[in-house]
């Protein structure tokens, strides 16, 4: 006589915690009774090795069983299922196992299974473990409280304060042409100040009751950014739009990811993570700042770019790509934009020379002016309709002449005060974090140097030197080792001196110093500082921060007086091919919110300054194409970064000589970069980087793939 069979699934869930790749991170596990409504997607809670940790359903397989059975044994041969192995996302064991029970639902279809599909394809290509895309969108633990006050009121006494200050230009008045799209765009290149057509492609989108997520690098920027969209399109929305960012307490970051699900028009504004939300009707997607190089993971596994993943997750979403300085590699590989002719918008296809000489030009460019002064040279042109005055100020001359050794000069200051009597508001952009970057002898100019990597040291809040590769600390030197000397100077200074010297300047002129948090800070310090902003839009200010918050200004913009940059040489120096962009995207952010410019620099004759301050800037890119090419970089090459690890340096060293053998095998391999420092060891483990240029279509990842040894031994990413 038979017993009764009772429904169970096997589940095959995706662990959210980190492992190596080559590891299995899926493991099988049983559902019976109420757990029975599971679904791909949903996130468990299941155990694992001794205790209960959250995990993703990828797949499941639903079946009778004898209850006896479930009961006694719980021991299984998965052969029986008399599915074919790819059936799982991992193979099917070929032994018998024990399977455990999933203990509970924590959340329904937190993710897609689409999207869980596209995250295991792409983890394979990157010789990453899986979970780490996945653990990218998803935090296993509420690290912050939910607010007592919701920050959607408070959104809305912003955007009504906003409105009604008549000093403020607001996005709502300005005029709306009537725009036609041509042809279906795929990406496109859309210049920053394009506010119309902007408006009118989110217009259409939500005409058509689709969904749309604007993309930010910067967490920060998230609030501003929901107060911008909601003037572009008012008539559409009802409260302000959504905000999908990892800047919002947990609970309500993983309401508004839910509220993706639903298929109604909204628009959602987050930065990377906002990427694997589960969409259910996403029509369009905005890059905003498209060129920020917080678009692309650099902080942990898996390395990925949000611009280059974008089309696997949607594939039929139209994007654009919002910037005025566009990097070159991203417009070389789509080569669109918005030209707006009498009132009709058109796409058209040219070559990036002609695309930034019209985009950068609004009206015709002055001749330069500029005036012989002591130590500075004033400069002016047209950009967005408007005069804007630069001003570069030789900082070795301002040194002797006033013989100080302050981050501000006396230029900067008067200027500043007199800002202060127009009650309008200072911008003080810091290059850096600590106390200065160099700490150098003024006789001889012995700079002390780190004896673990070789790096320049420098100086910390605390006055201490430190290392900022391998984190090596001393005490300042008394004394120069090299001439014996005691005369010693700052350079190139930091964030904390810069706000000493403000601080006492604001007190001085009784005016309020703003700080900007920083990336880490929580979300209700960030709603400080806007509450802040908003309560002194009549009152003269001070805000200090790095660069990154020029977006943030965009809607006060009307408010702000003058901008400064400390020290601009740190940027005009930094060791990256693309360093010279990232200077133009940072002057032009400078430009968009502010009439005057004010740049520090020891080099104010150097040929990059000297053209960018004249509106030159599409005269660079022949220049950099021609050595992009010579040198084999990008767009003409791809590069890419491995990591040998080892516990010594005998270790290392057999395996860079592996390395080496297996790369000049490989035909596509244009050149091989190995790094000049010194290895760092950490916790008894070191690594060297190793630098790999190869053919724009060549895919090192699957190399590698194929040959186990250097799947074990290296990681590698895509720069």
């Amino acid at each position: 006589m038979f017993s009764a069979l009772s429904p169970v699934a096997v589940v095959e869930v995706l662990i959210l915690q980190r492992f190596p790749y080559g590891q299995n991170s899926t493991f099988f596990y049983l559902a019976q009774k109420e757990l029975l409504r599971i679904q791909e997607g949903d996130v468990v809670e299941v155990p694992w090795r001794n205790k209960l940790i959250q995990g993703v359903v990828v797949k499941i397989k639903k079946m009778m069983l004898d209850p006896a059975f479930w009961q006694e044994k719980k021991e299984f041969d998965l052969g029986w299922l008399k599915t074919t192995p790819s059936y799982f996302f991992s193979v099917l064991p070929s032994e018998p196992i024990k399977m455990k029970e999933i203990s509970r639902i924590i959340s329904k279809q937190y993710f897609k299974s689409s999207t869980l599909l596209t995250l295991k394809k792409l983890a394979d290509e990157h010789l990453v473990s899986w979970n780490h895309f996945v653990l990218s969108a998803y935090s296993t633990e509420a690290k912050r409280r939910c607010q007592k006050k919701s920050y959607l009121p408070l959104m809305g006494k912003w955007v009504n304060s906003l409105r009604n200050q008549s000093s403020h230009d607001s996005l709502l008045k300005q005029e709306v042409k009537n725009i036609k799209i041509e042809i279906d765009y795929p990406m496109l290149f859309l210049a920053q100040d394009q506010i119309s057509f902007l408006k009118s492609s989110i217009e259409k989108t939500l005409q058509e009751k689709k969904q749309i997520l604007v993309l930010t690098g910067e967490k920060s920027q998230t609030l501003p950014l929901a107060i911008k969209y909601f003037f572009l399109v008012e008539n559409f929305l009802t409260s302000t739009p959504l905000i999908l960012s990892k800047i919002l307490p947990s609970a309500l970051f993983k309401k508004t990811w839910q509220e993706t699900k639903e298929n109604h028009p909204a628009v959602f504004i987050g930065n990377r993570s906002a990427i694997f939300a589960p969409f259910v009707n996403l029509g369009l997607i905005i890059f905003e700042n498209g060129h920020d190089v917080n678009f692309k993971q650099w902080d942990r596994i898996p390395k990925y770019d949000t611009r280059k993943i974008v089309g696997d997750l949607f594939p039929t979403a139209n994007k654009i790509y919002l910037s005025s300085t566009p990097r070159l590699e991203d417009f070389w590989q789509s080569p669109f934009f918005v030209e707006e002719k009498e009132n009709q918008g058109t796409i058209v296809k040219a070559n990036i020379h002609h695309f930034l000489e019209a985009k950068l030009r609004d009206l015709p460019t002055e001749d330069a002016l500029e005036k012989s002064e002591v130590y500075s040279s004033k400069y002016s042109f047209f950009y967005q309709g408007e005069q804007k005055k630069i001003e570069l100020i030789n900082l070795k001359i301002v040194r002797k002449l006033e013989n100080s050794v302050l981050a501000l000069g006396k230029k900067i200051i008067e200027k500043i005060v007199a800002i202060f009597q127009q009650k309008k508001w200072v911008v003080v952009l810091a290059g850096h974090q600590g106390w200065a970057n160099l700490f150098i002898c003024a006789d001889c100019g012995f700079i002390p140097e780190c004896p673990t990597c070789g790096k320049k040291m420098a100086v910390s809040a605390q006055q201490i030197l430190t290392c900022p590769i391998c984190g090596f600390s001393q005490p300042r030197l008394s004394s120069c080792p090299q001439c014996q000397g005691s005369n010693f100077r700052f350079d190139n200074f930091g964030f904390e001196q810069i706000q000493q010297e403000l601080q006492t300047l604001a007190t001085e002129n009784q005016v309020e110093l703003l700080v900007f948090p920083n990336a880490k800070a929580s979300f209700s310090q960030f709603l400080l500082f806007w509450e802040k902003l908003i309560n002194n839009l009549e009152k003269p200010v001070i805000i200090l921060g790095y660069t990154g918050i020029l977006p943030t200004l965009f809607l006060f913009r009307k408010k702000i007086g003058l901008s400064t940059l400390v020290s601009f040489d740190n940027l005009l120096f930094y060791p990256d091919f693309r360093s010279e962009e990232r200077i133009a995207n940072r002057f032009f952010s400078l430009l968009t919110i502010s009439p005057e410019v004010v740049i520090q620099t020891n080099f104010p004759k150097h040929y990059f300054l000297l053209r960018l301050v004249q509106n030159q800037y599409a005269s660079f890119f022949p220049r950099w194409l021609k050595e992009r090419k010579e040198f084999n970089y990008p767009p003409f090459t791809q590069l890419w970064e491995l990591e040998v690890n080892g516990y010594n340096n005998q270790e290392i060293s057999q395996k860079v000589n592996r390395l080496k053998i297996n790369l000049e095998k490989i035909p596509a391999v244009k050149e091989v970069l190995f790094s000049l420092r010194q290895i760092i060891f950490k916790g008894g483990r070191g690594k060297l980087s190793v630098l790999v240029k190869t053919d724009k279509e060549f895919n090192l990842f699957a190399s590698f793939a194929k040959n186990e040894e250097l799947k074990k031994s290296f990681f590698a990413t895509r720069l």
